[in-house]
């Protein structure tokens, strides 16, 4: 948890150490994608958010989809020239520029990117290999029954994603790309696992920079476990307890001056930190995760996915330090062969 820590004066804005803090996490780089439907431009006022409260620069992201020839190339094959994908280039460029353009006349930083290949692997690729700290989209979570034989986008992005995610349920947000409100409140949940205390330097960030209070929210699946919780305060097995690193947590927001309130919940964790945002509307929830992908998911679930199916706000999901230098490293050899695009090998 000490890693990213950030000491300043007593007399410095907590701001401006949230921001130097963001700079260390690399949230001053926001990957936004975008397939040109109004849906996916629900994530554009969130993003710009983020960016004003962390000086970010965003940068806004098309996958064309990889027709024939493209669709079938190998590396070391000769590619031909494709009418169709040069005509789907342009068009995608056009229609990012002109965003950027709104985006720039606003004050804010931005630029785009058009590439081809499978979105659900270049996104996360570009990500991981482009240096940001934090991908802004919106998405429209399956049913499990319904991902398993027919996934979409988030569905197969979520085995590669490497970079911390802000998710917008499409459902869930304001969809006239408005100016939403700025949240009171950051939702942060604290589970048995020690990886839970990783959330703490991003809860931090947008916090300082934004004067949220943060709530940190230790859901306990029996009423008996919370009560022996309260009258121990550690896990007594030599690790420490959800209660104990709780407490741990809010001592290092308060020094750099973030109001932090604890509670302690019973039930199952995804449905107390829904319930939890509900209560704080516009409220968001920020999180770790494992990111179990395939049959793992489906079968067993997992909070995250839980939250981000039923949340009635944006739910921020970091995915913990071990999974996320696995997949960058699986990211990097899996797209080191890959053509570049609007490029020959």
């Amino acid at each position: 948890m000490d890693q990213h820590r950030y000491t300043h004066s007593l007399d410095r804005p907590c701001r401006e150490c949230a921001v130097e803090r963001a700079r260390e996490l690399k949230l001053d780089r926001i990957l936004v994608p975008l397939d040109g439907t109004p849906a996916s431009e629900f994530a554009l006022p969130y993003a710009a958010m983020v960016s004003r409260w962390l000086r970010a620069e965003l940068t806004l992201f098309h996958v064309v989809h990889p027709g024939p020839p493209f669709h079938f190339y190998r590396p070391g094959l000769v590619r031909y020239p494709d009418a169709l994908h040069d005509r789907a280039n342009l068009l995608a460029s056009a229609y990012l520029g002109e965003i950027v353009t709104r985006l720039t006349a606003k004050g804010l930083r931005a630029r785009w990117g058009v590439a081809t290949g499978d979105a659900a692997q270049l996104i996360p690729s570009r990500a991981s290999d482009g240096g940001y700290g934090l991908i802004v989209m919106a998405v429209r979570p399956r049913a499990p029954s319904r991902r398993r034989f027919s996934p979409g986008v988030l569905e197969r992005m979520w085995r590669h994603v490497a970079t911390p995610t802000l998710f917008l349920h499409e459902r869930r947000v304001a969809g006239d790309n408005s100016d939403p409100p700025a949240p009171g409140e950051f939702v942060v949940p604290m589970g048995g696992d020690p990886s839970a205390g990783e959330v703490t330097p991003y809860a931090a960030a947008l916090a300082g920079a934004s004067g949220a209070r943060v709530t940190l929210l230790a859901s306990l699946v029996t009423k008996r476990r919370q009560q022996s919780e309260l009258r121990a305060g550690d896990g007594g097995s030599g690790t420490q307890s959800p209660l104990a690193r709780m407490q741990e947590m809010a001592a290092y927001l308060r020094e750099d001056r973030i109001t932090v309130q604890t509670e302690m919940r019973a039930g199952i964790p995804a449905r107390a930190i829904v319930s939890r945002q509900a209560e704080a509307p516009g409220s968001w929830v920020v999180m770790t995760s494992f990111m179990p992908a395939g049959l793992s998911r489906t079968v067993f679930g997992s909070t995250a996915d839980g939250v981000l199916r039923t949340a009635r706000g944006p739910v921020l999901v970091v995915p913990v330090a071990s999974v996320a230098r696995k997949r960058a490293e699986a990211l990097r050899l899996t797209m080191q062969d890959a053509p570049l695009p609007g490029a020959g090998p």
